[in-house]
């Protein structure tokens, strides 16, 4: 199952999920490099995640009003001549703002949260959600269906795999998250050939 290029990827077929959103569109490379002298024998793969979904946040009162937030500002800090909002509508801004660098924070409302109790109220905030990302690192085979993938910002992760055909699934051991992703336990995968490039 080698490409052209000499590297293997596979892609998810199934919409896992994670506790913190769906996971839309998601992509395995196990690259063909264990010979690479930087490597020392190990093989690098990388994992993208496309993450969807609709989010909400709950501000308490205490936290939109404690520290001096006013009614009748501008709802878009960066424009302060602009149109003017309560407290919840001018977390509107930032939010959207936060996902700049994730992906794309959409759509989104904040409003006074109605199960609050009235003249106490914090806001309630709804954004939509797509950001790709994942982690990378190197993976090992331990035994006939078990790899250690060596993620570089956490623990090694042990995954227990079953490769039927060109079909791929790999499980997290031991009650870990898959790829250290909060609440991916499984991944299931169908295998793709990447074309070579023609040389000219």
């Amino acid at each position: 199952m080698r490409s052209p290029r000499g590297q293997r990827r596979a892609r998810s077929s199934g919409l896992p999920t994670d506790e913190s959103g769906q996971i839309g569109t998601s992509n395995l490379r196990i690259n063909d490099d264990a010979n690479s002298p930087d490597h020392l024998g190990l093989t690098s793969f990388s994992v993208s995640l496309t993450r969807t979904g609709t989010f909400y946040l709950d501000f308490p009162a205490v936290c939109v009003h404690e520290f001096g937030a006013l009614d009748g500002r501008p709802v878009d800090p960066n424009n302060p001549t602009g149109p003017t909002g309560d407290v919840c509508q001018q977390l509107q801004a930032p939010i959207a703002a936060s996902g700049l660098g994730e992906g794309s924070y959409r759509n989104t409302t904040c409003v006074a949260n109605p199960s609050d109790p009235k003249g106490n109220q914090g806001c309630i905030c709804r954004f939509d959600v797509t950001e790709t990302g994942g982690p990378s690192g190197f993976v090992k085979a331990l035994n006939s269906n078990t790899l250690e993938f060596t993620l570089q910002t956490t623990f090694p992760n042990k995954v227990t795999y079953c490769n039927q055909g060109d079909s791929l699934e790999l499980t997290a051991a031991d009650g870990d998250y898959l790829f250290g992703v909060k609440g991916m336990r499984t991944f299931k995968m169908k295998h793709i050939v990447e074309m070579a490039m023609p040389t000219p």
